[in-house]
C-alpha cells in the first residue's frame, strides 16, 4: 500500500483538489469582484466582508517591522484631520533613512525563509534523524525545518501514515509524536535548530480527528451514553469538540480505524481513499452521525468553544516546546468558518479563525511565531483569515513548474507570468500595501527541486532510461553514491571531444547511479524509483530557486526526490556552497518578501531576465536581479531607471565586491544558468496615508488628470521618482495587484477625501 505518486505535476500524494476558489475584488489587490457589489448582493459573505474591511479595529494586529502609519493617517477618516506640512522625498543615502536595529525573531518569515518539510513517519526519521536532517540543511543554506507533523497522528501503529496525509489527522494533539519523543526530546530538537539560528515548524490540521483517537473514543461513550444527544454529554466532553446530528442522516458508515483508505465495497460502503468527503457518517458507536470533510474522519466545529479552548492550550504548549511557526492545513475546509463548505452549506466566518486560529498565534507568539496556511492564490482570504502567509501559486505548482520549463528550454518568454497574475508574489505584495499596517503577508512557493531539466520533457513525472530505452549510451555498471557524487561522475565523463554522459538516472533506494548519454527523452520509462536528471540539473535547479526567491517568493520545499510529498532527499544542488550562498545572501535585503517588484527590459536575449525590487514602505532600498536562462555564458544588457545610476553604491550581495554602475544600460557577464544580485541602492521610501483620495481641489495642488492605467505599484512610484513636481501618488486599487496610478503634488492631507469604499489609497515620498 504504497501511496501512488501524482499523475500529472505533483500534488499532496492522493489528494484531489477543486480548482483553487477565487473570491476577488477590484478593491483588493489580486482579486475580481467589488465590495459594493458583494455587498449589494446581500449575502452573508458580504456582509462579513465588508464588516472585515471596513472596520479595521475587527482585524487583529502584528508587530511589523514596517513603518506605523502616523497621526494623520489614522485619523484620516475624520471629516476635518490634523494638515501636517506636506512631505518631501528624502534624498537616497540620506542618514535618516538607517533604520535602527529590528528584533530579528519578530517576524522573521517577512525577512526571506527558506524550509523543508518532512513526514518523520512516512520517513522514518527519530530524534537523531530529525538533527542529523537539520545539520543536512544548515549546510545547505535552508533556514527551518517543518515537521508534517509535530503531534501524534496515530501512525504507523493504528494505521499506515500516507493513508492520512503523512501524519495530519489527529489523535493526540497535546502529545509529541512518539517517533520524535517526550516533550523534553522536542526541546532538544528546538534547541537544536535555535542554535543554530534555525527555526521549527509544524504543520498543523486544527481540523479533522483519527476515528481511533483516545479522544474521540470518549466523545463515542459520551454520545452512546447520552442518546446521540450532545447537549447531553459532559461539560468537558470532546464530544463537543465536533458536529452531530441523527444517526439516519449518515449516508456513509464510519470507517475501521486501522483502515481509513478501505477499498471500495458494496452498498453504502464506498471508501475510495483520502477524498473531500463533504457528508454525514453514520457512528453507531455514537448512536450518531458527525459531520467530514476528509476522508470520513470525524471533524472538528470551529465554533465550538470547547475546542476554542483546546486550540488556545494545543498553541501555548508547542510554543512553548519551541515551535516557531505553524501552517494550517486548508483552513477553507474548516467547518462553521471556511469559505469552502462543499455541499454542507454552512456559513462562510472569517472571523472563526482569527479568534481560534491566528489571533491566538499572534498573542501567544508575541510577533515571533507565524501562522501560514495551505490557501492557493488567495491574498483575500490570506488577510481575511489573519494568516502571516500562504501560497503564490496552485494545487498543481504551475508557477513553479513554469520556472523550470522556461529553464529547460532556455528562454525567458513567460517567467513575468510565475509572478504576476491572480494570487501571486505582486498580488500578495500589493495587498500588503493595501492594508498596510495591519497586515504583511507574505507569499511562499513549493519550489521545483525534483525536475529532470531535460529540454522537452513535459511529462512532469520521474523517469527511468536505459539502453534503447531514451539512452543510446548506458553503461551497466551502476555506483552507489550520493545524488552529488553522481553528477560527478557524469561530468568526468564529459571531457571535450567526449562528452559521453548527458544525464543520470538515480535510483532512491539504493543510492546506484547510472550515466547516460544521447537521450530521447520521450522513449523513458515513468518509473517512482528513479529519476533521470540532466547534467546540468545542478545548475538549473538552483537558478530555479533564486528566480523564485528573487521575486520575492518565501521557500517551503516539499516535495524532493522522485517527485513526492515530506521526503528528506537531496535534491540537484543541495549540497553546493553557492545554494547555500544564494539563500543566506538574501535574507534580510530588499529582496525580501515585503518588497515590490518591476520587470526590466533586456536588449537582444531572449534568455535573460532582469527585474527591481524596491521597498517603497520600508527602508526605501532597491536592489537589482538578473539572470541568464541559457546553457552558454552571455552577456546580459539591463535598461536601469535613472536613479539607480546617480548617488548609489551598489554591491553584489552574493560576494561583498561593490559594482559600478555608470550607465544607464549596464552590461553583465553571466556564465550558462548564472545570475547576480545587486543591492546597495536607495530610492527614498513612502508612507501609506491610509484610504485617502487626494485630486486637484482636494488636497493636490499638483494632479494631472490622466492616470498611469492598470500598472504595478512599483511602476507608480518609479514614475512618480521621475517627476519633479510629484510628492506622492493616489491609486485606485485594481485586480491581481495591479492600479491605476494618480501622481499628485503639493499634497496637503487634510484636504483629501477620505473614501469609505476603500477604493483609493495616497502615498507620499518620505518615510
Amino acid at each position: 500500500r504504497r501511496p501512488r505518486g501524482p499523475r500529472r505535476r505533483p500534488r499532496r500524494p492522493t489528494r484531489p483538489r477543486r480548482a483553487p476558489i477565487r473570491t476577488a475584488s477590484t478593491a483588493l489587490p489580486g482579486t475580481r469582484t467589488t465590495i459594493a457589489q458583494r455587498i449589494a448582493s446581500g449575502s452573508r459573505r458580504c456582509r462579513t466582508r465588508a464588516a472585515t474591511f471596513g472596520a479595521r479595529a475587527a482585524l487583529p494586529t502584528s508587530p511589523s517591522t514596517r513603518a506605523a502609519r502616523p497621526a494623520a493617517a489614522r485619523t484620516s477618516r475624520r471629516r476635518h484631520p490634523p494638515t501636517p506640512a506636506p512631505q518631501r522625498r528624502r534624498r537616497p543615502n540620506d542618514a535618516s533613512t538607517t533604520p535602527s536595529t529590528p528584533d530579528p525573531d519578530v517576524n522573521w518569515w517577512q525577512n526571506g525563509a527558506t524550509w523543508r518539510t518532512v513526514s518523520p513517519v512516512n520517513e522514518n526519521l527519530n530524534l537523531q534523524g530529525l538533527k542529523d536532517f537539520a545539520d543536512t540543511l544548515e549546510a545547505s543554506g535552508v533556514r527551518a525545518l517543518s515537521l508534517n507533523a509535530a503531534y501524534d497522528n496515530g501512525a504507523p501503529e493504528g494505521y499506515e501514515a500516507w493513508m492520512l496525509w503523512g501524519g495530519l489527522a489527529i489523535s493526540d494533539h497535546m502529545s509529541v509524536h512518539p517517533a520524535i519523543g517526550s516533550p523534553d526530546d522536542f526541546k532538544a530538537l528546538a534547541k537544536h535548530l535555535h542554535d543554530k539560528d534555525m527555526k521549527l515548524l509544524t504543520w498543523f490540521n486544527p481540523s479533522y480527528v483519527w476515528t481511533g483517537s483516545p479522544h474521540f473514543k470518549m466523545a463515542e461513550e459520551h454520545m452512546q451514553a447520552a442518546g446521540g444527544n450532545v447537549t447531553k454529554t459532559p461539560a468537558d466532553s470532546p464530544a463537543r469538540w465536533f458536529k452531530w446530528g441523527p444517526l439516519e442522516s449518515g449516508t456513509v458508515s464510519r470507517p475501521p480505524n486501522d483502515d481509513p483508505w478501505r477499498p471500495v465495497g458494496s452498498g453504502d460502503q464506498k471508501y475510495s481513499g483520502p477524498q473531500k468527503s463533504w457528508r454525514w457518517v453514520k457512528d453507531t458507536n455514537a448512536n450518531a452521525a458527525y459531520m467530514s470533510v476528509w476522508s470520513d474522519q470525524p471533524t472538528v466545529d470551529m465554533a465550538s468553544e470547547k475546542w476554542h479552548d483546546q486550540l488556545r492550550n494545543f498553541f501555548k504548549f508547542w510554543i512553548g516546546l519551541g515551535i516557531d511557526g505553524f501552517v494550517f492545513d486548508y483552513p477553507d475546509g474548516y467547518i462553521d468558518a471556511g469559505v469552502d463548505s462543499g455541499n454542507l452549506g454552512w456559513d462562510y466566518d472569517p472571523e472563526m479563525i482569527r479568534t481560534a486560529l491566528s489571533g491566538v498565534v499572534r498573542d501567544v507568539g508575541k510577533g515571533k511565531v507565524a501562522a501560514f496556511a495551505e490557501l492557493y492564490e488567495a491574498p483575500d482570504r490570506t488577510v481575511e483569515y489573519g494568516l502571516d502567509g500562504s501560497l503564490g501559486d496552485t494545487s498543481d505548482m504551475d508557477r513553479a513548474n513554469l520556472i523550470v520549463s522556461q529553464i529547460a528550454a532556455g528562454v525567458s518568454d513567460q517567467i513575468e507570468e510565475a509572478f504576476t497574475g491572480t494570487g501571486g508574489v505582486d498580488a500578495i505584495v500589493a495587498m500588503t500595501y493595501y492594508m498596510q499596517p495591519e497586515f504583511a503577508p507574505i507569499a511562499w512557493i513549493r519550489p521545483n527541486v525534483y525536475a529532470s531539466g531535460i529540454s522537452g520533457d513535459d511529462r512532469g513525472k520521474p523517469l527511468t532510461c536505459w539502453k534503447d530505452h531514451g539512452a543510446t549510451w548506458a553503461p551497466d555498471v551502476a555506483s552507489v553514491t550520493t545524488l552529488d557524487d553522481c553528477f560527478h561522475l557524469c561530468s568526468v565523463n564529459r571531457v571535450p571531444g567526449w562528452e559521453k554522459c548527458d544525464a543520470i538516472t538515480y535510483e532512491w533506494a539504493t543510492g546506484k547511479c547510472y550515466l547516460r548519454g544521447g537521450l530521447t527523452i520521450s522513449d523513458c520509462k515513468v518509473d517512482w524509483g528513479f529519476t533521470t536528471f540532466d547534467f546540468d540539473a545542478k545548475k538549473k535547479t538552483r537558478l530555479a530557486l533564486a528566480l523564485s526567491a528573487g521575486a520575492g517568493y518565501a521557500t517551503g520545499i516539499e516535495v524532493a526526490g522522485p517527485g513526492k510529498f515530506w521526503r528528506h532527499d537531496d535534491f540537484p544542488g543541495s549540497e553546493d556552497a553557492e545554494t547555500k550562498t544564494l539563500f543566506r545572501s538574501l535574507e534580510g535585503t530588499v529582496f525580501k518578501p515585503l518588497s515590490l517588484r518591476k520587470q526590466l527590459p533586456i536588449k537582444d536575449s531572449d534568455a535573460a531576465y532582469a527585474m527591481l525590487r524596491y521597498d517603497a514602505l520600508g527602508t526605501g532600498e532597491a536592489g537589482l536581479a538578473v539572470y541568464n536562462l541559457a546553457s552558454s555564458a552571455a552577456t546580459v544588457a539591463v535598461d536601469l531607471p535613472p536613479a539607480l545610476t546617480v548617488g548609489q553604491n551598489p554591491i553584489d550581495l552574493l560576494s561583498g565586491a561593490p559594482v559600478i554602475l555608470d550607465d544607464a544600460h549596464a552590461v553583465f557577464d553571466l556564465p550558462g544558468h548564472g545570475y547576480t544580485f545587486i543591492g546597495g541602492f536607495n530610492l527614498g521610501g513612502y508612507t501609506s496615508h491610509g484610504y485617502l483620495n487626494c485630486f486637484a481641489g482636494q488636497g493636490a495642488g499638483y494632479a494631472p488628470n490622466d492616470p498611469i492605467a492598470s500598472t504595478s505599484l512599483a511602476n507608480c512610484f518609479d514614475a512618480c521618482g521621475s517627476d519633479g513636481k510629484c510628492d506622492g501618488a493616489t491609486v485606485k486599487w485594481l485586480a491581481d495587484g495591479l492600479v491605476d496610478c494618480y501622481l499628485r503634488g503639493d499634497i496637503t492631507l487634510g484636504d483629501c477625501e477620505a473614501n469609505d469604499k476603500d477604493a483609493y489609497t495616497t502615498f507620499t515620498a518620505g518615510n
